[in-house]
């Protein structure tokens, strides 16, 4: 399982289609390790990320190893995966881990470990994260119909704006704030709301946005 890596509404599916084949022989060895890799495949789902690739033949493999990066510079383990060692029909490997958001893009990358210890790159993925998540809006206690606790997830810090609009598309406030990265929350003010249905909508300055119903009862 990752050590510390974050059903989003959405799901993410990378896949490349290319077929590879690498050879690994050191002089004088007599057992080449061969492998035709074919792909790496990453779906993104709320906190798990499922991993799958196929192997159309390989010969004297050990394991996988999944790893991460922010910068495709420096990479952590995720997960190892024992080969199935030798084989000439195509197999199919699936795993899924848990992944705690470390930032708007995260990449993964597959590296086959051979019999004989020699490690190489087979393929890499890019995950691109929802940047405002989690948005609730909670009844204060004893304020019900005056204040709603709204509160959000936020991979960055920037400037935001907060919209609500009525039904009929009326903008009834709107105004900024200011965002940290990781939880935010505020108070909302609905007491001169009419009664009836909104929508809140948080957009920060570079267009990701989040909403949420609202509902007024008085």
């Amino acid at each position: 399982m990752l050590n510390s890596f974050n059903k989003i509404t959405f799901i993410f599916t990378l896949l490349l289609l290319s077929t590879s084949t690498y050879a690994f022989e050191e002089e004088g060895d007599s057992t080449a390790s061969k492998i035709e890799f074919n792909n790496l495949e990453a779906t993104l789902s709320a906190r798990i990320i499922h991993f799958r690739w196929s192997v159309s033949s390989e010969e004297f493999g050990d394991h996988f190893l999944i790893q991460k990066s922010l910068d495709q510079k420096t990479w952590t383990a995720v997960t190892k995966v024992s080969s199935i060692k030798s084989h000439k029909e195509q197999h199919t490997y699936e795993i899924s881990e848990i992944d705690f958001a470390e930032g708007v893009n995260e990449y993964f990358r597959i590296v086959r470990v051979d019999a004989n210890g020699e490690a190489a790159e087979m393929d890499r993925v890019n995950i691109n994260r929802q940047v405002l998540t989690n948005m609730l809006l909670i009844p204060v206690p004893r304020k019900v119909n005056k204040e709603m606790t709204l509160s959000y997830d936020s991979m960055i810090s920037s400037e935001e704006t907060l919209t609500v609009m009525s039904r009929t598309g009326e903008i009834v406030e709107e105004f900024d704030v200011s965002i940290s990265e990781g939880y935010n929350r505020f108070e909302l003010h609905i007491k001169n709301y009419e009664k009836g249905d909104y929508l809140a909508t948080i957009r920060d300055e570079f267009g990701n946005k989040i909403s949420k119903r609202l509902v007024v009862r008085k």
